[in-house]
């Protein structure tokens, strides 16, 4: 595909690229890429797929398959709403080290969606509370720098002066579990939602728990079931679901947590509370899953204990018995972690 400008291709940017497994010569190589709004066209797709044979087999050269993002011998996509486009590596021109791809084919409807399926990149479904946004409505604000520094006062000197440095922010503690969790401005800020019979309005910020990466679908559907026999049954054990979040206003690939504004982890001192909060979540048939921690517990501010994800989900193993109680024996565990820091105070 030439980069040649045209009526009918526009510019994109890469959002990410996911490289075959060097060890797996057939597994392919993924490259996101987002078009801007006005490029996509009236509701267009701005998410776009682009996948290609393992580089370490089509391209050579030393650096080849890590030179990800300069692998494309292209800077503009057609137009349209095609989903899924496929790569072949371009013909050799002289120094094979240089080879590219290019764009071979794109693939349309039912084709697509087969292709998506094919690459792992599956709907993390279902749909069930009634709420939904679109990914591109969920980013992260990267405009200001306040938003990803704080300050901290440190020692300077012997003397005992002290130094106003910039430090970046600790990670948020509802995002701690997850692979790819982050608090952003929340897209229903303002709106009221029924919960528990109450109105609740919805608070400035949200965690929105995205992962598009091929398979990971699994690890999104499941918290996106457990939240919903949670929300159902016991609305006040975990923190609020609040909508799914579409890829292309179809495909679930994210979704969106209230954010709980001055949560602290769970201490010794909280284990009891914990426990409790455990034995309602093992009384709804769902194990917590993995290895508890301080950070499986958010502590409000009036001491409510909730439960953060991500969860087992609900379980009719045989040994359900044997994990719930082996969970509920870990709590002992839950403590915080010594951490090597400076003697600082947050401003």
């Amino acid at each position: 595909m030439s980069s040649q400008r045209t009526a009918s291709s526009v510019p994109f940017t890469i959002d990410n690229v996911l490289p075959g497994m060097l060890a797996f010569p057939d597994s392919p190589d993924i490259y996101r890429i987002r078009l801007e709004p006005e490029h996509a066209g009236a509701g267009g797709p701005t998410i776009k797929y682009l996948t290609a044979p393992n580089t370490s087999k089509t391209l050579t050269g030393p650096d080849a398959h890590l030179r990800r993002l300069g692998n494309l011998a292209f800077d503009r996509v057609p137009t349209g709403d095609w989903i899924v486009g496929r790569l072949i590596a371009a013909p050799n021109v002289g120094n094979d080290d240089e080879r590219k791809l290019q764009l071979a084919s794109i693939e349309p409807g039912d084709a697509a969606t087969a292709l998506m399926n094919s690459l792992g990149l599956c709907n993390a479904g279902p749909v069930w509370c009634g709420m939904t946004v679109d990914e591109r409505d969920c980013q992260p604000d990267t405009t200001d720098p306040s938003s990803r520094w704080t300050t901290v006062t440190v020692p300077a000197a012997a003397d005992g002066s002290e130094e106003v440095i910039s430090v970046p922010k600790p990670t948020a503690l509802q995002c701690m579990d997850y692979f790819s969790a982050s608090i952003i401005r929340n897209p229903l800020s303002g709106i009221s939602i029924v919960n528990g019979g109450d109105d609740v309005v919805q608070n400035d910020e949200a965690v929105l728990v995205s992962d598009w990466m091929p398979g990971h679908w699994q690890g999104i559907e499941n918290d996106v079931r457990t939240y919903e026999i949670i929300q159902s049954r016991d609305s006040g054990l975990a923190p609020r679901f609040l909508a799914h979040v579409t890829e292309n206003g179809s495909r679930v690939i994210c979704f969106l947590l209230e954010h709980i504004p001055d949560a602290r982890e769970a201490g010794p001192a909280d284990v009891v509370r914990c426990r409790a909060a455990l034995a309602r979540l093992h009384t709804l048939g769902i194990s917590k899953g993995g290895r508890l921690s301080q950070h499986s517990f958010l502590v409000r501010k009036d001491e409510e204990v909730l439960i953060q994800g991500p969860f087992a989900g609900a379980s009719v193993d045989g040994d359900k018995a044997l994990v719930m109680k082996g969970e509920m024996e870990s709590l002992e565990e839950v403590s915080p972690q010594a951490h090597l820091c400076l003697s600082t105070r947050q401003r």
